[in-house]
C-alpha cells in the first residue's frame, strides 16, 4: 500500500484560481479543484485507494497524475500510514487575496481619512 505526502508544497489559493505552491523553489503550479483535491489528500495518511474513492478516479490514473510530481522530488511515498504537517488548504471564504506593507506609515492623504492610521 501506498501513502502519498508532498514535499515542500502545499495548495493554495482560492475557487477559480488554485495553485500548487513549492515553498523549497518559489514556483508555483496552476491547478484545477479535482488536482487540488487529489494534492490535499497527500498527507501521509491517506493510500492511493483511499484517494480513489475520495475523487471516483482509477488508482492507476491517480498514480499517473502523482508520479509527475513524484519525478520532480515534489512527491513522496510512505509505506505505511504516517501523518506529515502540511499546510492545508482553505476553499472557504474569505480568501487572503492580497497584502499592503506600510513602510513608513506616511500616506499621501496625510492621514486625514479616519479609518486611517498612517500619520505624516
Amino acid at each position: 500500500m501506498k501513502y502519498p505526502v508532498l514535499v515542500d508544497c502545499c495548495v493554495r489559493g482560492a475557487a477559480g484560481d488554485i495553485y500548487l505552491h513549492n515553498f523549497k523553489i518559489g514556483k508555483e503550479y496552476s491547478i484545477e479543484e479535482l488536482h487540488a483535491n487529489i494534492l490535499n489528500m497527500c498527507d501521509g495518511l491517506h493510500s492511493l485507494d483511499d484517494i480513489s474513492l475520495s475523487v471516483n478516479i482509477s488508482v492507476s490514473e491517480i498514480q499517473d497524475f502523482l508520479n509527475i510530481f513524484k519525478n520532480e522530488n515534489m512527491l513522496k511515498y510512505n509505506s505505511s500510514p504516517k501523518q506529515e504537517i502540511i499546510l492545508r488548504w482553505n476553499n472557504k471564504a474569505p480568501f487572503l487575496r492580497e497584502v499592503h506593507i506600510d513602510i513608513t506609515g506616511i500616506c499621501n492623504l496625510f492621514g486625514r481619512c479616519k479609518h486611517c492610521y498612517g500619520r505624516q
